[in-house]
């Protein structure tokens, strides 16, 4: 169908209140009827569940919200914005039916997209590293893109947000799986725990990571090169090297990958001065045991 962003009504109209909501068996179905039943109004919500379509009538065309459209036409700029924002209570209603559905908009549509991305919010980009969000933007096709701490952009539907709910449980895990390493016994198990304690804050509060890590001591465990977490020191290459993040990128064939850095002066030498990436593919990195030191925080 054609774009019906491109097509603009003769006059701005004042902004639509109380849209009512249409159900039909198909997108075909509602296109017809929005062009001769006098019922349905510029603003008004369709709905075409069977095909997992929620749309607006814009003017005499109707548009598809949702990411399937059917019959109906698809809008490449923000429903809630075109027409000086003439249909943003059109959004709201299609956004509760689309919910009620199980259904989501576009986020180029979506009123809570942008808002869920809040400059500090946590996010797992494509290469699986996780980043704060600096600010939001939309491209020429009307996208969400996220803007993060390290200077670049990502589409906002390639990223998660991070759940950060689990700070403090996961700051008191590590602490108490820190204290069954030093007590000895079965280590394996205490090192995975804290292992995932320790991933987990690198993704959802990094400051906290570093607190710990300040205020800790160390263990040295042998772990699966998949198990390392950021803040690890990990020997290879007969040096030492300090885990600045590790993920696994998805982007291409998956691969476990991690930035590094030698921790002292003579390991960075022997390597390279600047944080550099180390990577292997995850068949591999399930079960190459490597041995690293971690960081293994002091209860208090």
């Amino acid at each position: 169908m054609t774009d019906s962003s491109t097509q603009t009504p003769a006059a701005t109209e004042p902004p639509v209140t109380g849209p009512k909501v249409h159900r039909f068996d198909s997108t075909g179905d509602a296109y017809d009827a929005t062009q001769w039943n006098d019922e349905i109004r510029d603003g008004d919500v369709l709905v075409v569940e069977s095909e997992g379509v929620v749309g607006i009538l814009r003017s005499a065309w109707p548009a598809a919200l949702t990411p399937a459209n059917g019959e109906l036409h698809k809008l490449t700029a923000p429903a809630g914005e075109v027409d000086g924002g003439r249909y943003a209570a059109s959004v709201a209603a299609a956004a509760d039916v689309a919910r009620s559905l199980g259904l989501t908009l576009e986020d180029l549509h979506d009123p809570a997209a942008q808002d869920e991305y809040e400059p500090g919010t946590r996010v797992l980009v494509a290469d699986g590293s996780a980043k704060t969000v600096t600010g939001t933007m939309r491209g020429a096709d009307g996208k969400l893109w996220l803007l993060v701490d390290n200077g670049a952009a990502h589409p906002a539907d390639r990223c998660e947000r991070v759940d950060t709910s689990h700070v403090d449980l996961a700051r008191s895990h590590a602490r108490r799986a820190a204290d069954a390493l030093r007590a000895g016994g079965e280590t394996g198990q205490a090192a995975g725990e804290l292992g995932d304690a320790l991933r987990y804050l690198a993704q959802a509060a990094p400051d906290v990571l570093a607190e710990l890590s300040e205020a800790g001591t160390r263990v040295t465990v042998e772990v699966h090169r998949m198990a390392i977490a950021p803040g690890d020191i990990l020997h290879q290459h007969g040096v030492r090297l300090t885990v600045l993040d590790t993920g696994v990128s998805t982007s291409d064939e998956p691969q476990w990958w991690a930035t590094v850095q030698g921790v002292t002066d003579a390991d960075r030498r022997a390597t390279y001065r600047a944080p550099w990436e180390i990577g292997i593919g995850v068949e591999h990195a399930a079960w190459d045991l490597v041995t690293v030191e971690r960081i293994a925080p002091t209860s208090f």
